[in-house]
């Protein structure tokens, strides 16, 4: 697949730019042994139930990925061209055409080597890319951003379909400042509570293993939370800004979120409204996102209430307040230092130097302060 640098590979439409988490050789190395689920060592789980969640077949098995550029601007149409593949055809047919929060399917288009995806077409780009190239908007837009994706994933989980593949890139902004749910190459259709997801969205949205035998929604439930967290805060969990590298994505996910660490919020008063909306999709606490979706929408219908005007004076927070010495993960991973700046490289898949000792620390850079991943 086409994937050139940082922005490139985060401009114009997300569908030209998959990016897809296959669990790398040194994830897979780590403790190969399956966790057992949640309440297993207590009994609290029969061996007849265990027995019942074996995994099942993917819906997508026999689906040959596309070894094509993943997608193009039709100029003539005014729509986006993506390759055909069966699942993700069979996926968009399942869904509400018109519901606005999942980008709209207008059918197949014939041609002469390959059938394409019509789908509709969003020239302001994908979350992620606006979020780099652009002032942070005020909170009030990220919150209403983040109410609408947890929307569209409750309508996802409404069809018994796991998106699988939640992350900024695959967000896109339509024309009037709202968004949309795109990319659904790898969803699976009604899985059970032990499948075996084949793909993962980027490290630092990849529920982690110990959550294995809860409900097949975890993928999406704590790559949600990931994303609230990013939009409420202005920067990822652990790290100091909004665009770390493939191998400090790494760091974060075997470092803290397989290690069940998570971060908090630095504005306290948003803290204090959202914070428990994130912790609980980090640690699934929901078993749907219809359930993430009510109890956000609450908070949200709280907070505008209590604020007044939904421009307000925190929406232009970021790493406000460092987090607290014990807050500080110790990590045996990758070092590396990057331009973190609209421009740089784009998070490079070349995992190396595993195992070298590290410390995630704090320091501060243009007066935000960072977690850096340092020697």
């Amino acid at each position: 697949m086409e994937n050139s640098g940082l922005p490139e590979t985060r401009q114009g439409h997300s569908e030209a730019r998959p990016n897809y988490f296959f669990l790398p050789p040194e994830l897979q190395r780590m403790d190969d042994a399956i966790p057992d689920p949640p309440g297993f060592e207590q009994g609290l789980l029969t061996a007849e139930y265990v027995q019942s969640m074996k995994p099942t077949p993917t819906e997508f098995d026999d689906v040959e990925l596309p070894e094509t550029g993943p997608g193009f601007f039709d100029e003539d149409s005014g729509t986006w061209r993506k390759p055909v593949t069966t699942n993700e055809e069979n996926i968009y047919r399942k869904l509400d055409e018109s519901h606005p929060r999942i980008l709209a399917f207008q059918g197949v288009a014939e041609a002469d080597i390959d059938d394409y995806l019509v789908l509709e077409y969003h020239s302001n780009s994908d979350l992620w890319t606006y979020l780099l190239n652009n002032v942070l908007p005020p909170l009030s837009t990220r919150i209403r951003w983040a109410l609408e994706i947890a929307e569209g994933i409750a309508y996802l989980h409404s069809k018994s379909i796991v998106w699988t593949d939640p992350h900024l890139s695959n967000v896109l902004i339509t024309k009037d400042m709202h968004v949309v749910l795109a990319d659904f190459a790898y969803a699976v259709v009604s899985p059970d509570f032990w499948h075996e997801f084949v793909t993962m969205p980027p490290p630092v949205f990849t529920c982690p293993r110990g959550f294995l035998g809860m409900t097949p929604n975890r993928i999406d439930i704590f790559g949600f939370g990931v994303i609230l967290y990013v939009l409420v805060n202005g920067r990822f969990p652990w790290f100091g800004n909004l665009n770390p590298s493939w191998e400090e994505q790494l760091h974060i996910y075997i470092d803290a979120h397989d290690k069940m660490k998570w971060d908090t919020i630095d504005d306290e008063k948003v803290e204090e409204r959202f914070g428990g909306i994130v912790q609980k999709c980090f640690t699934i606490e929901y078993t749907d996102g219809g359930e993430m979706f009510n109890e956000l929408k609450q908070v949200c219908a709280t907070w505008f209430l209590e604020e007044g005007e939904e421009e307000n004076d925190h929406s232009t927070v970021i790493a406000s307040r460092a987090p607290a010495e014990d807050q500080v993960i110790q990590t045996t991973s990758i070092a590396g230092e990057r331009n973190t700046q609209p421009g740089s490289s784009s998070p490079s898949r070349d995992v190396t130097n595993i195992g070298q000792e590290n410390n995630l620390t704090k320091k501060e850079d243009q007066g935000v302060k960072e977690m850096s991943l340092l020697k």
